[in-house]
């Protein structure tokens, strides 16, 4: 009895399994029915709506066809029209004799459509399945929703029915006339272009950067709808509308990026710069737009700000003590949400770039930053540009500069860091200069309706000066508000805007170009140092009429300054030009040093390079020259020492390219070229040692004394520097190279001589003498009044004065007059 019941109770219990197997696989079975059904009725409504619109322009076709072979038509229509019905008769009747040969090719033409379809569908599964495996939902939506390559499929499969439709037609004897054979053929020419346009879509694909192209054409598409002044400023729901859908946009822009940057492409460090320059294109069109978009808008996203307990107020402490929570926080504007998320895609692109050495898509990066400069500056976004070229600069200062490059990759990095603030100043000044850019904000006055036309409406207090005016307007039909009060409140922002880009400057030649220079020179980088020291005296340039510019602008704006009741801030008085001028004039020893290092490096491939050491000398021998003008002895003392050293190492090159010194057979004018840095040399020196005569400061004697004694006369070099400036005198009485340079330095030098120097003159013979105790000056002074203050070359009174000293008898210099011989007894 116990055995049966066992048996009972088991077969019980199967049968309570089975029926629980069968119901659960009949549900299963009948989900995925609904399921294959869910997406068969899906695919019934696209072809029914398909076939519908197919059919409705069908009909109108065949209407349109009656129309036109009808006579009743015609006769509203001109006399030479009534022909029209029989001719058109006339092709129904040849299109339905061969109405086979038509189906018969319109059925091929239709099985080509489809193989077309198919291989298209086939190639963008296979680059699907290639490129885009991993992709997360956002990618893989943005790669399905691809517009052409939709537009393109639907012409198709719109092709295949409407040709189907019309088989239908010609087989239930419908007659077939020319309008519908016109549009059949339109329609199977547009098939071929579309798969010319599909199977290039497919090249483009494989790019996996390239679908980002649909996501930019949306974010100018919201663009535009910020161009809508009066709906967008105006509508809350229309500004967070608009916020929210750019947010979603940019998030698949770095879903985007990250996906490529975690692969391996052979070509990804270039699709990575397009994308990069795509942004940037980005952000110039946005920055436009962005000017006019008030502060307060919902455009803009919410910032949290923390509040500090200390800085909170007592009731504020009193409840968050009482609920056991922190302090409330604030939110802000953030006006700069845009920036801020373009920049972190940014920072990962260029940060690939660095981590995988790709220096070359760097430079071109580097170079490419520089386009937007000009609309940074109008839109007033100089800060975030600014910034970023010193974020660069940084990345190229800690990643570049240490690692070992060919020459030539260091000095572009160190140019093109140069050159992009440089294109700063210029454009600044360029900007400034303008006077239509603030003309056309502060004196144009929209009255009505208060339309903004200038960029500074997106302040607060412009936007109710506006609206006030209008209220004006409409109370008492006429503006109340005087000019001067518009203009001065537009030329405030303008005024406060440059005073911002007067300080960036300042920050930009004083903080940022100093600093990577001394960066490059602590890390030996001698390719990358001179080059950007070569561009110090470019950069004196363009910052001496920048700012010049500036203070202009800044004074004319302050004569719309009438109501003293308003607070403006006062011009900074910062001299940028100078503090700069003064960096530089101090950077001649890094200068020389790197040189010397640089070309001794590089001796037997110098001439791949720019000529940075004739750079360093010329640029040195006119700074010796102006602080001789300007009685500067310590900044002359401080470069005075790298004289001779840079122009010994010049000299040595000048000679190698041209000639040896000892060939006669070179020509005078290769002679002359190759002693000119000789003969520069004893110029400064001469001068210098008569500046000490003529102002009783024997500093700048006992310097020249000390230098030669302890360079030249100790390194073995007075006997022939004399002999090279001896063969110059003696061999060159007409015009040499580099006259007209020696001729500005004499005329230079003449100038302060006769106005600063401490000397006596005493008539004589209607003619003013020197009247002084020094032998020198007696023999080499000219009388007062002549056109040449000195009756022998600087570089003669060198010799004689000073390398004659160590010099015995026989080898000494010589002058033509012998004038030596009076001063040495």
């Amino acid at each position: 009895m116990k055995r049966i019941n066992g048996k009972g109770r088991k077969l019980i219990s199967n049968l309570k399994f089975n029926l629980k197997k069968f119901t659960y696989e009949n549900r299963i079975r009948f989900e995925r029915t609904q399921e294959n059904i869910t997406f068969k009725r899906s695919i019934i409504k696209i072809v029914l709506k398909s076939l519908f619109k197919n059919i409705v322009f069908i009909l109108f076709l065949i209407i349109l066809e009656q129309l036109l072979v009808s006579k009743k038509v015609f006769l509203i229509l001109p006399y030479n029209f009534h022909c029209l019905p029989l001719w058109f008769s006339n092709i129904n009747k040849v299109i339905m004799s061969n109405i086979n040969i038509f189906s018969e090719i319109l059925s091929v033409i239709v099985g080509a459509a489809g193989v077309f379809l198919g291989l298209y569908c086939s190639n963008i599964m296979s680059m699907y399945s290639e490129k885009y495996v991993n992709a997360t939902q956002n990618i893989s939506r943005v790669y399905e929703n691809d517009i052409l390559t939709n537009k393109c499929i639907k012409m198709i499969t719109d092709y295949i029915l409407f040709s189907i439709i019309v088989l239908f037609l010609s087989v239930v004897q419908v007659k077939i006339g020319f309008l519908i054979l016109l549009v059949t053929i339109f329609k199977g020419f547009e098939i071929i272009v579309s798969f010319g346009f599909m199977s290039r879509r497919t090249y483009q694909f494989s790019d996996t950067y390239y679908i980002t192209n649909s996501v930019f054409d949306e974010l100018y598409k919201i663009l535009d709808h910020l161009k809508k002044d009066r709906y967008f400023l105006n509508d809350i729901n229309f500004q967070y509308y608009y916020r929210n859908l750019a947010k979603n946009k940019l998030e698949v822009l770095m879903e985007i990026n990250e996906f490529n940057l975690n692969k391996k492409s052979d070509n990804l460090s270039n699709n990575i710069v397009n994308f990069m320059q795509n942004i940037f294109c980005f952000l110039n069109e946005y920055w436009k737009k962005k000017k006019r978009i008030p502060d307060d808008s919902y455009w803009y996203d919410d910032k949290i700000y923390y509040k500090k307990w200390y800085k909170s107020s007592d009731y504020e402490i009193i409840s968050a003590l009482c609920k056991g929570s922190m302090v409330p926080h604030e939110t802000t504007r953030n006006h700069l949400w845009i920036e801020e998320v373009l920049m972190e895609i940014m920072d990962r692109s260029f940060g690939y770039l660095v981590s995988n050495n790709k220096y070359l898509n760097v430079l071109k990066w580097i170079g490419f930053i520089k386009t937007i400069s000009t609309s940074v500056i109008e839109s007033g976004n100089f800060d975030f540009y600014v910034d970023y070229l010193y974020k660069i600069q940084k990345s190229i200062q800690n990643d570049f500069v240490p690692k070992v490059y060919p020459v030539e990759i260091k000095m572009a990095f160190a140019e093109y860091v140069i050159v992009n603030y440089l294109n700063f100043l210029v454009e600044v000044r360029k900007y400034v200069e303008n006077e239509e850019n603030f003309l056309h904000d502060i004196k144009s006055f929209e009255k009505s309706k208060g339309k903004p036309l200038n960029q500074y409406y997106r302040y607060l207090d412009i936007r109710k000066l506006y609206d006030n005016i209008d209220a004006e307007i409409k109370i008492e039909g006429k503006r109340i508000t005087p000019d001067w009060y518009i203009k001065q409140a537009l030329a405030k922002h303008c005024y406060d805007d440059l005073i911002d880009i007067y300080i960036k400057i300042d920050v930009i030649v004083n903080k940022y170009i100093t600093g990577f220079v001394d960066n490059l020179f602590e890390q030996n980088d001698n390719a990358g140092t001179v080059i950007a020291i070569a561009k110090y005296n470019e950069i004196l340039s363009k910052l001496y009429y920048a700012e010049n510019s500036l203070k202009k602008r800044l004074e004319w704006l302050l004569t719309f300054y009438k109501d003293k009741n308003s607070v403006w801030q006062e011009i900074p008085q910062m001299d940028i030009y100078n503090k700069f001028k003064s960096t530089y004039n101090k950077i001649f020893p890094k200068w020389c040093r790197s040189t010397m290092h640089f070309v001794k490096e590089n001796w037997n491939s110098y001439n791949k390079y720019p000529d940075v050491l004739g750079a360093c000398y010329m640029y040195l021998c006119e700074l010796l020259i102006e602080t001789i003008e300007t009685e500067n002895f310590e900044i002359f003392k401080e470069n005075y020492e790298n004289l001779f050293e840079i122009m010994l190492l010049y000299y040595e090159y000048c000679k190698q390219e041209l000639y040896s010194i000892t060939n006669n057979s070179q020509n005078i004018q290769t002679i002359s070229l190759c002693t000119n840095p000789i003969v520069e040399f004893g110029m400064i020196s001469g001068y210098a040692y008569l500046w000490g005569e003529l102002s009783n400061d024997s500093r700048w004697k006992d310097l020249v004394l000390s230098s030669t004694n302890n360079k030249i006369a100790k390194g073995n070099y007075v006997d022939y520097i004399c002999q090279i400036l001896q063969a110059v005198s003696d061999n060159f009485p007409f015009i040499r190279s580099h006259d007209i340079l020696h001729n500005q330095w004499i005329r230079r030098m003449n100038i302060m001589f006769e106005e600063k120097g401490k000397i006596s003159w005493k008539e004589s013979h209607f003619r003013y003498e020197y009247d002084g105790d020094s032998k020198l000056l007696k023999l080499v002074l000219n009388n007062k009044g002549n056109s040449n203050f000195l009756k022998y070359n600087a570089y003669e009174i060198y010799a004689i004065v000073v390398l004659n000293r160590f010099l015995s008898v026989e080898k000494r210099y010589h002058a033509r007059n012998r004038w030596e011989t009076k001063y040495e007894k």
